[in-house]
């Protein structure tokens, strides 16, 4: 076990050296690797599943995205900023990870922000929201998990009729004052419950502009618009 950890570290010091920096400002970093920021490794067969996306027949994937190389930068809660080019978000962990090969990937900790794909993600109470409105009294969150559909069975011959599949769950939150989370669904009473201070306003600003509060898109400018009474 010592071996292979070892073999795995400096893996890990060769393959992300290319992909990761310190952001200007913070200082230089030479052979940048994921424990410098920490965290630990896991194989992808760890659990349950793998976390392959044809494993068993299963559909879907377990990753909130589809690549690993879109642009990201991690800020850690000790105030230390990496550009990192190898970043994808688990579903199923609820954690941040980097792929080290085919068969391991690095799970990060103590990250306090996160930007990839132009999606900013912060973490509160260990718990990883992407941010959707602007900062304002009442901030709208997202929190991303993963559950497994069980497959559809011929309950005479026991044939698969439907595959399993890994579906993407959505949970949405907001945000009073910077602090106190309300978890929300994105109904009109549920989201105007919290707009009681400018409910008038708000009411015509939703008439005016036509907007529905089922729409994520709407409801973020429906928030915005009431962060600016």
């Amino acid at each position: 076990m010592k071996k292979l950890t070892i073999v795995m570290t400096l893996t890990l010091a060769f393959t992300t050296a290319a992909f990761a920096q310190q952001v200007p400002g913070g200082g230089s970093v030479i052979n940048f690797n994921p424990q410098m920021v920490g965290g630990s490794f896991q194989g992808t067969d760890h659990g349950s599943f793998k976390k392959n996306d044809a494993f068993n027949g299963i559909e879907g994937s377990f990753y909130l995205y589809k690549i690993w190389n879109f642009p990201a930068v991690i800020e850690t809660e000790n105030g230390k900023t990496f550009k990192i080019n190898n970043l994808n978000y688990d579903l199923d962990e609820e954690k941040f990870l980097s792929k080290i090969s085919n068969d391991s990937v690095y799970f990060y900790e103590n990250l306090k922000r996160i930007v990839i794909n132009k999606d900013e993600f912060t973490q509160i109470d260990g718990n990883y929201y992407q941010k959707l409105s602007a900062k304002g009294n009442l901030t709208l969150l997202k929190k991303y998990s993963g559950k497994l559909k069980k497959p559809v069975l011929n309950k005479m011959t026991n044939q698969v009729l439907k595959p399993a599949k890994y579906l993407k769950v959505e949970t949405y939150f907001v945000a009073v004052d910077g602090d106190k989370l309300i978890e929300v669904s994105l109904k009109k009473s549920k989201i105007m419950k919290l707009m009681a201070a400018h409910k008038k306003e708000i009411k015509t600003f939703v008439k005016t502009h036509r907007l529905s509060f089922k729409k994520e898109a709407d409801v973020i400018k429906i928030i915005n618009h009431y962060n600016s009474l």
